[in-house]
């Protein structure tokens, strides 16, 4: 009676959104800012990251490429992903393992923590969308909003 366990609470699914520009393209930052805005309207899209298209020909492209065999480099495209937080976690330990003294003497700047989480957070092989429309996009993450809701409510 005293010592019941508590029901673990369930948490609310969430992703993060990366927005991959043609280096030529006509689009400002207000366009990119609107954009990234409606994304993050949704509910349950913690993080929207604005990328060059140039980063899909390096190490972005090959590790899209296994999964996607067709990327769009001509056009504005979008990836979708789920953020697990335990994943980023144990990215965060392996780096703090691997500069112990720097983490000893807390020298291990916010940019390298801020690194870590973006490389587990846009880590390709926990890849959900991948597509060059963006009401694909929202309507995408207002189906797993739902799905979520009924999940916990």
């Amino acid at each position: 009676m005293f010592f019941r366990k508590k029901k673990p609470e369930k948490v609310m699914d969430w992703y993060c959104v990366g927005i991959y520009y043609p280096d030529d393209t006509d689009e400002d930052d207000d366009e990119n800012d609107e954009r990234s805005d409606m994304l993050m309207d949704i509910g349950n899209v913690g993080v929207v990251t604005n990328m060059s298209i140039c980063r899909l020909h390096g190490e972005d492209g090959v590790a899209l490429k296994k999964i996607v065999p067709e990327l769009y480099y001509d056009r504005t495209s979008y990836v979708v992903l789920k953020i697990d937080s335990e994943r980023i976690a144990e990215a965060t330990k392996k780096m703090e393992n691997e500069k112990k003294w720097k983490k000893f003497f807390d020298l291990i700047s916010l940019s390298e923590y801020l690194d870590v989480e973006h490389d587990a957070m846009y880590d390709f092989d926990y890849l959900l969308l991948y597509t060059d429309d963006l009401q694909e996009v929202i309507e995408f993450l207002s189906l797993e909003k739902q799905k979520n809701n009924m999940i916990i409510g």
